[in-house]
């Protein structure tokens, strides 16, 4: 049983951090599809993940489980959910864009399209945005994922704020259920053929 509480992720975790989401997606069929060079997938990955969590840092919430980071979550308001350009140029993002290429940008940007409208479509006006979420592979099965979510409702509850979130891996939807989201619609990605699920919680 977890019985500390997370704490706020900072540069010293930012690296560690990027390593876990990386370990986490990248077999998944969606970051296959954006980076498909297998030789090349997990070094671009941690670039393109350290880059995430900057960006949670700067513009959301972000958060480990606790100095040994176990886990990692990154969440931002509804007004910072879109990663534009300009917000990843103030993150480092430039650098990190220019290493993965026109490729991966035309890829990103059909993906992006897609579930942008998908937000559009299924999230509520103003909420809490769930950017990412990972657990270490050597610590799945312990209870990180659900103390890292259920921390930061208790956090933001006086916000009064709705939670949102999308997922491409069917597995992970029982969990976010059990932990108080519906899904409330699902896509199919064109091209790919991968199945997201949106999920709100009230």
């Amino acid at each position: 049983m977890i019985e500390y509480s997370p704490i706020p992720l900072e540069k010293r975790h930012i690296k560690k951090a990027g390593r876990i989401l990386c370990e986490s997606f990248k077999d998944n069929p969606l970051w296959k599809h954006l980076i498909p060079n297998p030789d090349k997938r997990e070094n671009e990955m941690v670039l393109l993940w350290e880059l995430f969590v900057r960006y949670g840092i700067k513009y959301g919430r972000a958060f480990v489980t606790s100095k040994n980071v176990e886990g990692v979550s990154l969440w931002t308001s509804s007004q910072y959910a879109k990663m534009t350009f300009w917000r990843q140029f103030r993150c480092g993002g430039f650098k990190v864009l220019r290493k993965l290429g026109v490729g991966f940008l035309k890829r990103s940007n059909v993906v992006n399209k897609t579930l942008s409208l998908a937000h559009e479509k299924y999230a509520p006006p103003d909420h809490w945005y769930l950017l990412q979420l990972a657990v270490d592979p050597n610590h799945r099965g312990k209870g990180f994922a659900g103390k890292l979510l259920r921390d930061f409702f208790a956090q933001t509850k006086k916000d009064q704020k709705p939670y949102y979130l999308e997922t491409g891996v069917k597995e992970n939807v029982s969990m976010y259920q059990h932990l108080g989201f519906e899904a409330v619609g699902t896509i199919i990605i064109p091209k790919i053929q991968v199945k997201m699920w949106f999920m709100v919680r009230e």
